[in-house]
């Protein structure tokens, strides 16, 4: 039986550098136990829910590309 991580993530706070640092640890130890990470995209970005947007889905354009970038990091593509 394989196990996968379906959904996670770090709500926005104005804090990308720290969203970051937590994405590399997060994922490079789910690589670790070869456990695949699915990264949860809720396409919010403003306001008072959950904001767990990376990607605009209106202009494809990438809104924290640091965390992005750590992402990769965790799974030792960058």
């Amino acid at each position: 039986m394989a196990n996968i991580i379906g959904e996670f993530g770090t709500m926005n706070k104005n804090n990308e550098s720290e969203r970051a640092e937590w994405a590399v640890y997060y994922v490079s130890a789910a690589k670790t136990i070869g456990v695949p990470c699915i990264w949860w995209d809720n396409g919010l970005f403003e306001g008072n829910g959950e904001r767990f947007g990376l990607f605009d889905r209106q202009t494809y354009e990438c809104k924290y590309p640091e965390l992005l970038a750590a992402l990769m990091k965790g799974l030792g593509m960058r």
